[in-house]
């Protein structure tokens, strides 16, 4: 029963940030396009380290490449400006909801 009840509220968790993942990549694409390098730096960070944990590792592998690209010191906006759109390639293709095995 309280493995049933965790695995729910996991779930629950899971499509949450399912749901909210749009928002969090247009904000990255906000800072980039304004080219604030310290808050795309910080949602890319996030990006990478929430998505890897709710098992979305192709979104977070490319949201730690645009970090790792904003950490350089000189920034290639234009590499980062490819690199997001990778990243809202592979976030289009999260469901909202959950594939039933």
């Amino acid at each position: 029963m309280v493995d049933d009840d965790v695995e729910l509220e996991l779930e629950e968790l899971r499509r949450t940030y399912r749901v909210s993942l749009p928002a969090k990549v247009d904000a990255l694409a906000t800072a980039v396009d304004a080219r604030d390098r310290e808050t795309a730096s910080a949602l890319a960070h996030r990006l990478r380290g929430t998505s890897g944990a709710y098992g979305l590792s192709a979104v977070s592998i490319e949201a730690g490449a645009i970090e790792d690209a904003l950490a350089e010191r000189e920034i290639d906006w234009g590499a980062i400006a490819a690199r997001l759109e990778s990243l809202e390639e592979e976030a289009s293709r999260v469901p909202a909801r959950p594939t039933r095995r």
